[in-house]
């Protein structure tokens, strides 16, 4: 499942930046997107609402507002949420989504390349028919200890393009297997028993490298 992962990692570093925070302003710009609720409708909502958690459920980013309603923006492949600090640029403005202003200027945005995933905005009642129809946890302790792994070394600048001081490398992940060729484990769509997961740094600094590596 590999958007599980992703989701999770997109969860824990937003979390800690939106939860107790005020919407002041919300900007729709695309609406394909959107299941069960309409543009003015979520609007209407999510203004003036607070943000009181955020957490993951199955593949979806869940923001249970103040007023008892659930925000749950499924990312897919191509969609990513971020908080920002600053204006956003051309670049960063041109596929985003969902645009909501916090009322101390920070934004978080919903962004979507090629609008793949979805937005619903669900009362107590909807969400509870909503959450059962998604069943058990589709992750079990192998693939939530692999997302919290990632979460850390990205939150820590150590994976990607890492910059620390007049030292750079990279470093990535992947494949995630089996090992030596094998399938991860006996997967199904429940439970994976075990995964082998491979990395690699780089760094013409050799210390450097070991400190990536490390």
């Amino acid at each position: 499942m590999p958007e599980l992962p992703e989701v999770e990692t997109i969860v824990r570093e937003i979390a800690p930046r939106l939860e107790g925070c005020r919407i002041a302003r919300v900007d729709l710009k695309k609406t394909d997107v959107l299941r069960e609720v309409s543009k003015a409708r979520l609007i209407k909502t999510l203004r003036g609402n607070t943000i009181e958690q955020v957490y993951r459920r199955a593949k979806h980013a869940v923001f249970r507002l103040s007023s008892g309603h659930r925000m749950i923006i499924q990312p897919r492949m191509t969609g990513s949420i971020i908080v920002y600090e600053r204006p956003l640029t051309r670049d960063e403005a041109k596929y985003a989504v969902l645009i909501c202003t916090l009322t101390d200027g920070r934004k978080f945005v919903y962004r979507d390349v090629r609008r793949l995933g979805t937005i619903w905005l669900l009362e107590e009642e909807g969400w509870i028919a909503y959450t059962s129809r998604l069943g058990p946890e589709a992750a079990d302790p192998i693939e939530e200890f692999l997302a919290l792994a990632l979460a850390d070394v990205k939150k820590g600048g150590w994976f990607g393009k890492v910059v620390k001081g007049k030292k750079q490398g990279t470093s990535n992940v992947g494949p995630v297997t089996g090992g030596e060729g094998r399938p991860a484990g006996d997967a199904t769509n429940v439970v994976t028993d075990y995964v082998h997961v491979r990395g690699e740094s780089r760094s013409h600094d050799a210390k450097f490298f070991k400190a990536i590596t490390a």
